[in-house]
Formats: structure tokens, C-alpha cells, sequence
């Protein structure tokens, strides 16, 4: 899939950014992130997220040349997309709730991964299940 590390090394370079500015960003290793662009290896769907985020796309921006998205227009976050599409984890989040979790932030931070989307969902929905029971 060359396709995949051109595209992520195009959109970087789009950016000013250097493989290491990236790195940093992303939480993925220089070496790594080289390799990937080099098309020698395949990141995780956790790293993919990670630098779809760090280089504010989604994922499918990256893997299907879909168009960019900016951060106030992304829509749903690359994490909530892949909880979503689960199904076995995914089946009861409905379209409030896509709402609710994508417009989650705490001092300027969003959740990014799937895990983090997950953790939220669980949590809020014991919280008004709790509140629907009062």
C-alpha cells in the first residue's frame, strides 16, 4: 500500500512539516514514520488515527484521498469513526450520541483513539443511565 505513505508524506509536506515535527505530534518514531512513508511498513489503525489528527484529516482522508476536513468542519473524529463501525462496540451509538462524543473537550484536548471514544460512551452512558433511574 504505497499509496498509503505517499499520501501521508504528501499531506505533510503540504503542512511545512518535518518527519520529526511529525513524530513528535503523532507519537510515533521517527524511523517508524519513515518506514511507513517508504511504504515499508503499515502503521496500526491506532497510529494511522494518531497522524490523520496530527496532520488534521481524518483517516479516510489519508487511506481513501477523501478531502481534508478542518477542525471545525472534521465531523466525526478518525477514533469515534472506527468505535462506530465496530459491531460489536459500535451497535448503540446512534447519531445524538456521535454528536455528543465528537464535541467532547477539556482544555483544548479531544479524545483521538477508539479506546478513548469507548471509555467516554461507557461512562456517560452509566452516568444518565443513573440519572433516568432517579
Amino acid at each position: 500500500m504505497a499509496e498509503l505513505g505517499s499520501r501521508i508524506r504528501e499531506l505533510r509536506s503540504q503542512r511545512d512539516m518535518t518527519l520529526k515535527e511529525l513524530s513528535v505530534k503523532a507519537k510515533v518514531s521517527v524511523s517508524h514514520l519513515s518506514e511507513i512513508e517508504r511504504a515499508r511498513t503499515q502503521p496500526t489503525a491506532d497510529k494511522l488515527a494518531r497522524i490523520a489528527a496530527s496532520l488534521g484529516v481524518s483517516v479516510t482522508a489519508i487511506t481513501g484521498g477523501i478531502e481534508e476536513a478542518s477542525d471545525n468542519q472534521r465531523g466525526m473524529p478518525a477514533g469515534l469513526e472506527e468505535l462506530q463501525a465496530d459491531p460489536a462496540l459500535g451497535a448503540g451509538l446512534d447519531d445524538e450520541w456521535v454528536r455528543l462524543l465528537s464535541a467532547i473537550s477539556l482544555d483544548g484536548r479531544r479524545p483521538r483513539s477508539k479506546s478513548d471514544f469507548l471509555t467516554l460512551y461507557v461512562v456517560l452512558r452509566l452516568y444518565f443511565r443513573g440519572l433516568s433511574h432517579r
